[in-house]
């Protein structure tokens, strides 16, 4: 791809890099216009591709990131509604989905539509933010609320039968600096004395055949989950206790009042916005925490049919609108 840059591309690369060198001896400019011109090229790209298909909306699952945001200024080129779907449960420090400030919400690189799951996350994405000024949040709950057949009120997955004694270990990329808690892994096997679960990020799944090996040495009996093939509510349907370093899927757990292990030093808004008596220190438990407690089971992700469906309808009222020359979005 032809290496050009913008006079306003080369104004804030010369800006950054400077300021950087300043502060902290470092010089990154070849990597910034690596990058930059990465991204005018892909976006010429993808503008010739959405022209030739004209589509009215896509559809993120992650909206944020070097290979995503070409398509989304190539959208807004192009008048085509980006709408983002939430993909998980989100803590309220996720620098992607909450605190927008006044002279961010109108970036081209936003989408027109957050799709999010329930009241907390449209609470998170509210919450001290400008967001609402530039862009739509539509409540549609969990689109993928069960690949097993489910109504869609949960009952199917917690009233579930079958193995349930197996502890799920939800890995956090290595390349994001979290370790893996090797000795509270070890530590609930012993307890539990069941099958460690080994459920790796799907974008970093090749990880979790070498926590397998190291688990072996420690005499852990594990196998790993494929989860790009395997949602995590069927995954936790069929899981006694979760463990993690400082994965959100405890929140995930507490759809079917699953105990989770939380192994980080700081909770923080896990332990302050959603603790049920379910959020346990390695230190503080004993066999009998170890148990799915129904009764406190709180629906973050489970989502349903008829909330789906209305979230469909809002989108496409919403859509429409623009299309026919109404409230633009």
């Amino acid at each position: 791809m032809k290496k050009v840059l913008s006079n306003k591309q080369e104004e804030e690369i010369g800006f950054f890099d400077s300021s950087l060198l300043n502060m902290c001896g470092l010089n990154i400019r070849d990597y910034l216009v690596g990058r930059f011109c990465f991204f005018n090229g892909m976006v010429s790209r993808y503008y010739e591709s959405l022209a030739r298909a004209g589509v009215d909306a896509v559809i993120f699952r992650v909206y944020y990131g070097l290979n995503y945001f070409p398509i989304i200024l190539a959208c807004k080129m192009l008048g085509i509604t980006v709408i983002d779907v939430q993909h998980g449960i989100n803590g309220f420090k996720h620098l992607a989905y909450s605190r927008f400030r006044e002279g961010e919400v109108s970036s081209p690189l936003l989408p027109d539509i957050f799709w999010t799951w329930s009241a907390m996350a449209t609470r998170m994405l509210e919450k001290d933010s400008f967001i609402n000024a530039f862009s739509h949040i539509v409540e549609g709950g969990n689109p993928v609320f069960s690949g097993s057949g489910d109504s869609g009120d949960g009952a199917f997955l917690r009233g579930r039968e079958g193995n349930r004694l197996r502890i799920l270990y939800t890995h956090q990329p290595k390349s994001k600096a979290i370790p893996v808690p090797y000795d509270e892994i070890r530590e609930l096997y012993n307890i539990k004395e069941s099958k460690v679960v080994i459920r790796p990020h799907p974008l970093h799944f090749d990880e979790a055949m070498g926590i397998q090996r190291e688990l072996k040495k420690l005499g852990v009996k594990s196998k790993v989950e494929d989860s790009r093939k395997v949602a995590i509510n069927d995954s936790l349907s069929r899981t006694s206790v979760h463990v993690t370093y400082s994965s959100t899927c405890a929140l995930d757990a507490l759809n079917f009042g699953i105990p989770s292990v939380y192994c980080s030093d700081y909770i923080g808004d896990v332990e302050k916005e959603f603790s049920t008596g379910l959020l346990f220190r390695i230190g503080e438990i004993d066999e009998s925490d170890l148990v799915r407690v129904p009764e406190k089971a709180v629906d973050y992700s489970l989502g349903g049919a008829e909330k789906v469906k209305k979230g469909v309808s809002r989108v496409l009222a919403l859509t429409s609108s623009g299309r026919d020359g109404g409230d633009s979005i």
